[in-house]
């Protein structure tokens, strides 16, 4: 299931200790630091909502439904590709900043997949 931007920015505030350079964190998506990456991670999210680009950026899960594609696993070239596509143009819709939450995050998943 998709996360919309709101549903997002609430599950990081589930009740967590945050703590920035000593201080409590009430609102991570608030904080004029923290905000930053979570502004930047909201963009992905928005872009899955968005019909324009839904079909770049979701694939249907046969047991879980509609999903973000970042977390299709490879099975073969062809996926490959897609992902290639989909890091670039999430780049460069991102005016070139690159992603680095949901494209590494996910990277780091496979590889620990094939070397557990």
């Amino acid at each position: 299931m998709l996360m919309s931007v709101e549903s997002y920015k609430n599950s990081l505030n589930d009740g967590r200790a945050v703590y920035y350079r000593g201080k409590s964190v009430e609102n991570v998506a608030a904080h004029p630091a923290l905000g930053v990456p979570v502004s930047h991670a909201s963009g992905i999210y928005r872009l899955q909502q968005d019909s324009k680009y839904e079909n770049i950026m979701c694939f249907t899960d046969k047991k879980s439904g509609k999903a973000s594609i970042f977390y299709k696993i490879p099975q073969n070239t062809e996926d490959l590709v897609v992902r290639h596509k989909l890091i670039y143009e999430t780049t460069r819709l991102g005016r070139g900043q690159f992603n680095i939450v949901k494209a590494i995050g996910s990277d780091a998943l496979f590889a620990l997949m094939y070397v557990s």
